[in-house]
């Protein structure tokens, strides 16, 4: 048995949710100033992860044409993560 999957679809299902995880942790920066820069790391990897998985469970039972691939949320997750890395690079560098 062969397991295919293509790169190109999780390369760009890490970039849908690097993106995604970089406008959110700026939006709770800006809109929730009182919260700490750990706390709102905190909410956007969750809510981040959450998304992607809730996504794919909807796509498995919904009635359309799609199904859910669990190599997905890995993919959204990977991109998470090099977000989140980055913010705490440039965290570390600037002082947020």
């Amino acid at each position: 048995m062969q397991v295919q999957f293509s790169y190109g679809d999780k390369l760009v299902h890490a970039c849908f949710y690097f993106v995604l995880t970089v406008l959110l942790y700026y939006y709770f920066k800006n809109n929730f100033s009182y919260l700490k820069h750990k706390k709102n790391l905190s909410v956007t990897i969750g809510l981040s992860l959450i998304y992607g998985m809730i996504i794919e469970v909807l796509q498995g039972v919904m009635p359309y044409k799609r199904s859910a691939d669990w190599v997905d949320v890995f993919a959204n997750g990977f991109g998470t993560l090099l977000a989140v890395f980055m913010i705490i690079i440039i965290c570390r560098k600037t002082r947020c």
